[in-house]
Parts: C-alpha cells; structure tokens; sequence
C-alpha cells in the first residue's frame, strides 16, 4: 500500500505516542511500596515501608556461663537470728547458692561484709551455716560491691543481707548499683526476696534501738535477700538454674524476683496485630491500598491499612487493640510509654516515587497502658485534617519510666517495727526504679512499634 507523506507521518507520530504512552503507563504499574524489615531490602523499583526491626544478636561476647559467680555474706551481728535454726529457710537457700556456684563453669569467690568488704575462703564461707559466722558490728552493704573496672572477665555477683545497713542510706547502694551496672549495656540489678524463719534481735538502721523478733514459719518469718548485679543474661540464667535445681522449693513461696534493667525489659516488640472488625463509619481496612496505578502492600508485615472515603463523618475516629507484652521473666515493667511518631507521604512524582515527610506535623495520636502483660493502645485520627494522598505512619512506644511491682509493698514495715518486714524497702525500690528510669530516659527502648498506611480518597 502507498502511504501519502502527510498519512505516514500521522501515523508515525501516533506510533511514538503509543510507545511513550505504554512505557509510561508500565512504569507506573511497577511502582509500588513493600512492608520490609527495618534496613532490609525490596526489589528493585520498589519503595520500602520499614516496619519490622530486624533480629539483633543478643548476650555478651563472653558467654554467660563463663561469669565468676562471687558469693557474699552480710556477716553482721543482725543476720544471727537466721541461723539459729538450722534447718531455716536462710540455711537451705544458702547451702542452695553452694550447690549452684560450685557448678559455675566460670568459678566461685567468696566474700562478707560487715565494716567494709573482706574476701573470704571456702571453709569460712562454710561457718555462715551457723550462728559463729554472723560476729560483724557494722553493715555497709554499699561496699559489697567490687570494683568493676579492676574485674578481670564477666562476674556474676550475689548479696545475701536484711538489706538493713547501719546509716541507714539505702539509696547509697542504688546509687552504686546504678552507677556500676544500669549504666551499662546489657547490665541489670536484681532483688530476690525470701521469708525465713527467725529468732533474735532486729536492728533498724541508723542505730535505732534494737528489738526481738520470733517468726517460726515462713508465714510470720523475717524476709532476707539477694542482690544480684551482672549482665541481664546471667542474672536470668542464674534464677532459672537456681529455680531448677530448688528440690525444696524454697523460691516458690513467700519469696519474690524483681530484676531491673534499662534495656533489657522486653524479649521482643510488640507489633500491630488488628482485627478488621468494629471499624469506625466510613474506614475499610484492605489487604493493600493504591492510588494511580501506585500499589502499597505490606510484604507481609505487621501493617494496618486503612482507607478513608472521601464523604466519611469528619468527626474523630478512634480504633483500640489489645497486644501481647512481650516482657522478660522478672522484669520489672514500664509505668509509661510515650508515642515516637514517623509520618510519611507519597509525593505522586511518576520520575522520582518516593515517600517523602508529611506536612501533616501529626497524622495519629497514640495512647496507651500496660496492665499485667496486656498492652492496650487506642489510635485516634481526624479524618477531616488528611489531605488526599498514601501515607505511611509509625509509631513507637518507647519505655519512659519504670517502677517495681505492688507486691513489694507488703514487705515495708512502714515503720512500724515489724520483724516480719523490712524497714525503708520502700526507699530501696524506689530508688532502684528512679535510677533505672533515669538510664531507660537515655536509651529509649522501643516496646511496641504501630505500621499504619492510611490513604484518604
């Protein structure tokens, strides 16, 4: 067929066009955001929505089971009335601590304090099974700490003392727990209460006049403790150890196991886990959004899409879940969570896709409460302040402060000489909770993080 000049090119401009059109039109159906794992990668073309934090190595380079256990004893003349019988419950835990830091692959020191911290030999640990052991005048439990930075390898040490020093300045020792230990990456203090039988004077501190005391059962009987202060990983590897090899089972009641850590109180995030049901008016909740040929999906991902229609009540909306805490064993848990907020908008630039800062200064408002090892969140949007477009939106709830168990507190004499409590507990843990809280304000650990994509129509 012959083609006049004029038709050919006609016809070959609309070629080109064609051509243009459907190289355009196919890159647009390739453009598309993927959920990833925070730092992971996505094919390429795509854009990645971090949601996921990626797996961290945990523990020490030195293995946990290498830490020299080092074993010390308030050897004070106010811990006699444990050793009076024998068969207490003070006497079989420590003969327990015995078996369990023999078996210590990293080795076993012994210690007392009294007036100051004074290393001591097997045979004399041994004497602390009987009332001649228990001679000290004084109780500075604050020097039974030694010093880290002359510690040659990882040490895993354990306090054994009524906690009742004589200047009666409790947050001397927290101080140096925090100073020595919450301070450090991966570090932790703990407190391990037990009830023991008791016969014999009680001392308070700061000199107060001494007074007897019976407690013949585990019931009525008079609380000592263990301080322990190492890396977070041999603390809970020790109570497990200990707990296993508990035949009497002198750790299951009337005892309690708070440890402290500033980042170490989770074993995992949380991450959004929705249910699509009981959606507020005029929101969907797709398994991906698009707007213009863009594609979101969630790469598998814990995220939440929600689609807002254009003629949707302006009014607040509001969605509430309830999450798993993920919590450490005998972690002591956050009292408040505040909201880290990343908002993202896709820039609808066919050249240069990208999910670029939102003008919006905030998309969402989180609240949130811990009960237990429940996590309850409420996410409250205005749909009436969202400009048209695909968002994506993070939220991470960091730890901002932490507090000890309400438990505790029925273990405080309130000051009213009770031999079957502990004067200025209290005191200790809260101390322990504010210094604890001062390093977690540092560090900021994330408990939970919320992936959202929101697109408004």
């Amino acid at each position: 067929m012959n083609l006049f000049p004029r038709q050919y090119q006609a016809i070959s401009g609309y070629s080109v066009f064609l051509a243009l059109l459907l190289a355009v039109s196919g890159c647009q159906q390739g453009q598309k955001a993927i959920g990833s794992v925070e730092g992971g990668k996505v094919a390429d073309g795509s854009i990645a929505l971090p949601c996921k934090f990626e797996e961290s190595k945990t523990g020490s380079d030195t293995p946990t089971n290498k830490s020299k256990f080092i074993l010390t004893l308030d050897g004070s003349a106010s811990m006699v009335g444990y050793a009076k019988d024998t068969n207490s419950r003070y006497i079989q835990t420590l003969k327990l601590l015995d078996r369990v830091s023999l078996a210590a692959s990293g080795g076993v020191e012994y210690a007392r304090i009294d007036n100051g911290r004074k290393p001591i030999d097997r045979a004399e640990f041994q004497k602390s099974f009987g009332t001649s052991f228990y001679t000290g005048q004084t109780s500075k439990i604050a020097d039974a700490f030694p010093d880290l930075k002359a510690a040659k390898g990882e040490q895993l040490i354990a306090v054994v003392t009524d906690l009742q020093p004589d200047d009666g300045d409790v947050n001397k020792v927290s101080k140096r727990m925090l100073e020595d230990y919450l301070k450090k990456d991966g570090y932790a203090v703990a407190i391990w209460g037990v009830r023991s039988e008791f016969e014999g004077k009680v001392y308070p501190p700061n000199n107060a006049p001494a007074y007897d005391y019976s407690g013949k059962s585990a019931t009525n009987g008079r609380p000592f403790y263990i301080l322990l202060l190492g890396r977070y990983d041999a603390i809970a590897d020790f109570a497990k150890t200990i707990r296993s090899a508990d035949s009497n089972s002198l750790l299951k009641d009337r005892s309690n196991l708070t440890i402290f850590t500033a980042d170490q109180t989770i074993a995992s995030p949380s991450y959004l886990t929705a249910s699509q049901d009981n959606l507020p008016k005029g929101i969907g909740s797709p398994d991906s959004l698009s707007q213009d040929r863009f594609l979101m999906e969630n790469g598998e991902q814990l995220i939440q899409f929600l689609e807002v229609d254009e003629n949707s009540n302006p009014d607040k909306q509001a969605l509430k879940y309830t999450h798993k805490y993920q919590s450490n064993p005998d972690t002591a848990i956050p009292s408040q969570l505040e909201p880290r907020y990343n908002g993202r908008k896709y820039n609808e630039d066919p050249a240069k896709p990208e999910f670029a800062p939102s003008n919006n200064k905030q998309l969402i408002d989180i609240s949130s409460s811990l009960v237990d090892d429940k996590l309850g969140v409420e996410m409250k949007f205005d749909p009436a302040k969202i400009d048209r477009g695909l968002y994506y939106i993070t939220a991470d709830l960091t730890a901002r402060s932490i507090q000890a168990p309400a438990a505790w507190k029925e273990w405080d004499d309130g000051g009213k000489k009770d031999g079957s409590k502990t004067q200025g507990l209290n005191d200790f843990l809260n101390s322990l909770s504010i210094n604890t809280t001062s390093v977690m304000k540092e560090k900021s650990p994330v408990i939970a993080r919320l992936c959202y994509g929101i697109q408004r129509n």
